[in-house]
């Protein structure tokens, strides 16, 4: 799985300043070569999501023969040769195959899964090192039933059924079963995306469509990544970290002051709100289907200029009717914010440069599904979603690739709007200066 960055403190390197005469001792020697391991690792961790380079493969074996008979039970596999890199820039390299043997089993009633991870191991965090003029850096390979952890990378799981069972190899490596071994989780190193997206949900449905959403841009724009987590009402101060926060409107209309007062927080930290509103028999589904007409008839017509501005007209009639009737829509929204003290801007239709229909991919006009043109209204951190835009990233319901692609385009442009948003509003944020921020002053004036 992708991680985020790990931020850490801002501590500038330190390196020997060698001059003629300086006495090499076991110390200084240690502190030049920390520098080095130091940078590298912080260069891998900058540019490379955390994962495998190659090898590592994972197969069934028989136990070894030099192993007691009472642990013969079709429980070993083998590690194969390879490399990956952690979370923290360290390379791991396993030289040469390692047999392990999985000891996890399942209760009487319930599978449980078992997780194969290897960690990187520092050799100078070793106690009793040998006495020895190198020492080998290594690694760790642990059995546990819990997700990976942050300096972990899975070589892979297995669901294990209740009672004892031999170990396979997956008859369907797409689809595993029980007891067989699960390599579709395994992390591979990569460029790491620059675009880290939190997402918070108030459905379960909503959660699975947004986590479908984060998966489709893995090839649609490689650039961002991110998790999505299903939250629960009342709102506390955490959801200030989110990037996008996604409520249905009668989600939206039945917050209490103290919710709406943690969403106000939330949108002047950076956060964007999404307040999404079905308009399944609306006025506003018809007016839009009708301007969608008018605009292809007016790309199309051929005809007399006089056909052509008559055309022309009856677009900006619709249009300016169907303004009103977005702003009506709207309005119950801003009613429900001024009742609780917070002014919501006006919104209008998107212009064509607006950031929601040009960045990523390029928008002249928005999807079309159920019948149902969607449409974006933007007021600075609230974005009102008339539409059901979501329903067609997960495959759950039938579209045409066309639409499932242009629907993941447009929330991938949601998704990033999101994240600058969120980051220009943190770079701008006033932070305490760090302690010594007073000697670079001297050091630079």
């Amino acid at each position: 799985m992708t991680m985020p960055f790990l931020q850490r403190s801002l501590q500038p390197f330190e390196r020997l300043q060698i001059s003629d005469g300086l006495l090499i001792t076991a110390k200084r020697w240690q502190q030049a070569h920390s520098y080095h391991r130091q940078r590298q690792n912080l260069l891998h961790q900058s540019v490379h999501s955390p994962g495998i380079v190659w090898g590592l493969g994972v197969s069934v074996i028989r136990a070894p023969e030099t192993i007691s008979s009472q642990y013969r039970d079709g429980r070993w596999v083998q590690i194969q040769p390879g490399l990956a890199i952690d979370n923290f820039g360290n390379p791991i390299v396993v030289p040469a195959p390692i047999e392990f043997r999985i000891a996890s089993e399942a209760s009487a009633k319930q599978p449980v899964e078992v997780f194969l991870m290897l960690r990187y191991v520092d050799p100078d965090k070793l106690q009793a090192l040998p006495e020895q003029e190198t020492i080998q850096e290594t690694f760790r390979i642990d059995e546990t039933v819990t997700l990976p952890q942050v300096d972990e990378i899975e070589l892979c799981r297995i669901c294990l059924a209740p009672g004892r069972h031999q170990l396979k190899p997956a008859e369907n490596v797409m689809f595993p079963g029980l007891n067989e071994l699960d390599l579709r989780f395994r992390p591979a190193a990569h460029v790491r995306q620059t675009e880290w997206v939190e997402v918070g949900c108030f459905s379960a449905s909503a959660t699975a469509q947004f986590r479908a959403l984060l998966q489709s841009a893995i090839a649609l724009y490689p650039k961002m990544a991110g998790r999505v987590e299903h939250l629960t009402f009342p709102l506390n101060s955490s959801v200030t970290k989110y990037h996008l926060l996604y409520l249905t409107k009668a989600q939206f209309l039945a917050l209490d002051e103290a919710s709406m007062r943690g969403l106000l927080s939330a949108i002047a930290q950076g956060t964007t709100i999404i307040v999404a509103e079905s308009l399944k028999g609306s006025a506003i589904a018809e007016l839009q289907t009708v301007r969608q007409q008018l605009t292809d008839a007016l790309l199309e017509t051929s005809e007399s200029e006089e056909t052509y501005l008559a055309v022309q007209c009856e677009l900006s009639a619709v249009t300016e009717q169907l303004q009103e009737y977005l702003q009506q829509q709207h309005a119950e929204l801003s009613f429900h914010c001024h009742q609780l003290g917070i002014a919501i801007s006006q919104v209008e239709l998107l212009s064509s440069r607006h950031p929601l229909k040009t960045e990523p991919f390029l928008f002249s006009q928005f999807p079309t599904l159920r019948q149902q043109p969607i449409t974006l209204l933007n007021s600075q951190g609230l974005i009102h979603l008339l539409g059901d835009l979501s329903v067609a990233w997960d495959g759950e319901v039938p579209f045409s690739r066309e639409a499932v692609r242009t629907s993941q385009e447009l929330g991938i442009n949601v998704l990033h709007f999101a994240w600058q948003r969120k980051q220009r509003t943190t770079l701008q944020a006033s932070t305490a200066a760090p302690e010594q921020s007073s000697q670079f002053v001297q050091t630079y004036a």
